[in-house]
């Protein structure tokens, strides 16, 4: 995740848990089955303490809201190059928005890796950025995803 603030970037990392449920055919994944899938952040992970943590933990409610929930709903091939136009829901501080992203998806028979970007506005979700006195963060949120999934081929 990367936020601007009138200082400085503002870079936080974390591990996410989750599953992609596909089915991939020749290193591609065959949409005309469902695609599904489920990634959890937990806010907890998200801190790198420094002046901002405390003050953007407050403000998402970490004690009521824990995790940050992303659910794949459907995917669509836009190449035969590995790119795909993603549709799912993103659950973050007691409010659910529907997403829509472009990734790069790569498959072979014992992983799949997806790389994507989008920028989310936190006020969607009805956050409003941190402010301390001449510092203001932006609402505008980059959000990153670097995911690698392992296959399950038990079924």
């Amino acid at each position: 995740m990367r936020a601007r603030s009138t200082l400085h970037p503002i870079v936080r990392r974390a591990a996410v848990s989750g599953f992609i449920d596909a089915t991939v055919v020749d290193g591609v994944i065959d949409t005309g089955r469902p695609v599904r899938g489920r990634l959890e952040l937990v806010l907890t992970d998200f801190r790198a303490d420094d002046i901002y943590d405390s003050e953007i933990e407050r403000r998402l409610d970490v004690q009521r809201h824990p995790v940050v929930v992303a659910e794949l709903l459907e995917a669509t091939a836009q190449d035969g190059n590995g790119h795909y136009r993603m549709a799912g829901e993103l659950s973050l501080h007691g409010r659910t928005q529907r997403l829509d992203g472009d990734a790069l998806v790569r498959c072979d028979a014992a992983m799949l890796s997806l790389e994507g970007s989008l920028t989310l506005d936190v006020r969607s979700f009805g956050l409003q950025p941190p402010k301390f006195l001449l510092l203001r963060v932006q609402p505008q949120v980059q959000v990153t995803l670097h995911l690698r999934a392992d296959a399950d081929t038990d079924g």
